[in-house]
């Protein structure tokens, strides 16, 4: 005896039902595995024949996938000990495993029973606290109107690589704080700077559209003159005026 192997007693291939017409559809009774494809709602009937109008064997296994992106299956076991024997598939992958046991008292040949049922999460969350740490991977939306407000109650943190920052001075430098990021931090000056003299940080991940950048001067001591000569999605030229001393802290916000 094989052990750790489920009993898969019908044929192995997949049986493709096409939900397209609505209405009911019948399982053929030939497969384990039935796919129902296309987008129209429609209702999937599971009998206790097979393919030769001879009883379902007792230990059968049926699993019922969905595979079109809209419109909900309805799986329908004609023989089933719950007294709501209706299982719905909305989403696409979304699947459910059915075994053939043996006779009850209201059902005499036998019945299908639902094992597992697996459903894609399309759940938004509406409210709550998340308490640990949360990582998102992708892209994130916060709200979907102006009407919307995010409320944040403490420190942002800003995390990532920084630009890289050249000049075309003779004899002036400028260095990048090493916490910096593409987002926001400091440029810090030294050294002899003259009239048009160019500083160029080049976005470590370009943005899709030139972002809003902002300047601020760190210390009453420090002499930064200089304006924002360009601005692009994926770097930014500042151009000297005079003499450039000190800290500037810098700030971007990408825009949609």
């Amino acid at each position: 005896m094989i052990k750790n192997v489920l009993p898969f007693f019908l044929d192995g291939g997949i049986e493709t039902i096409s939900s397209i017409g609505g209405g009911t559809k019948t399982w053929s009774g030939k497969s384990s595995f039935v796919e129902v494809s296309g987008t129209i709602p429609c209702t999937l009937s599971i009998g206790d024949k097979d393919e030769n109008g001879k009883p379902i064997k007792h230990g059968t296994m049926l699993v019922v996938t969905k595979t079109g992106a809209t419109g909900q299956i309805s799986v329908d076991p004609t023989s089933d000990f719950t007294s709501d024997d209706t299982f719905s598939l909305s989403t696409s992958r979304d699947a459910i495993l059915f075994m053939y046991k043996g006779p009850s008292s209201s059902n005499v040949l036998g019945e299908w029973i639902p094992l597992t049922r697996f459903e894609v999460d399309t759940s938004t969350f509406t409210g709550g606290v998340v308490s640990g740490v949360t990582t998102f991977n992708n892209n994130v939306t916060l709200g979907s109107e102006d009407s919307d407000i995010l409320t944040i109650n403490s420190e942002i943190l800003l995390a990532g690589d920084p630009p890289s920052v050249t000049t075309d001075s003779a004899s002036g430098t400028v260095t990048i704080s090493a916490n910096s990021v593409d987002a926001a931090g400091v440029l810090s000056f030294s050294g002899t700077w003259a009239n048009e003299e160019q500083v160029t940080f080049t976005f470590n991940n370009a943005f899709d559209n030139p972002p809003v950048v902002l300047f601020s001067s760190n210390g009453v001591s420090a002499a930064n003159n200089f304006f924002v000569s360009s601005v692009t999605g994926s770097a930014v030229i500042l151009e000297t005026t005079s003499t450039m001393s000190g800290d500037v802290s810098y700030m971007v916000l990408g825009l949609a």
